[in-house]
């Protein structure tokens, strides 16, 4: 066998045994094997080493959750909407994701100006109805083809 990796009779690598390449010995640990030094002796695990509850990143917020599912559930998205927004502001400090208490203000929001927008409107039109039956009595009436039944 030689000393180089060479093909062996049936094709494979021959590998070198022996002292490694540039003769001698391996240096002794900790002297001259490439790693820094000045680090000294292991210290011995408290169980703690290491430990930061900051860093560690959470799931979504609880608080986040129900306010996104209130948020689509009419005059209920006022909660929803409170929760959303104190969800928003504490997820920095408990090391959790915004986006879903985000996505809770944004709905939340619109919703509850969809639902003011329909109750200005279903006001209007019971006072409406309250008017004319307040012109045509009790009883059920035909005026230009709508049905109103009055008490």
């Amino acid at each position: 066998m030689s000393d180089a990796r060479t093909p062996d009779d049936d094709g494979k690598p021959a590998y070198q045994s022996g002292p490694p390449a540039g003769g001698g010995q391996p240096p002794a640990y900790g002297q001259g094997s490439g790693q820094p030094q000045g680090y000294g002796s292991p210290q011995p695990y408290d169980g703690q080493q290491g430990y930061n509850p900051g860093a560690v990143r959470q799931g979504t917020s609880p608080m986040a959750i129900v306010g996104f599912i209130l948020a689509f559930l009419g005059v209920l998205s006022v909660v929803g909407l409170i929760l959303s927004i104190i969800a928003f502001r504490t997820a920095p400090r408990d090391g959790r994701p915004r986006g879903l208490a985000t996505a809770g203000i944004i709905i939340a929001s619109v919703v509850l100006a969809l639902t003011i927008i329909g109750g200005i409107i279903g006001g209007i039109a019971i006072a409406g109805v309250a008017a004319k039956c307040a012109d045509l009595g009790p009883g059920t009436h035909q005026v230009n083809g709508v049905t109103y039944t009055c008490s």
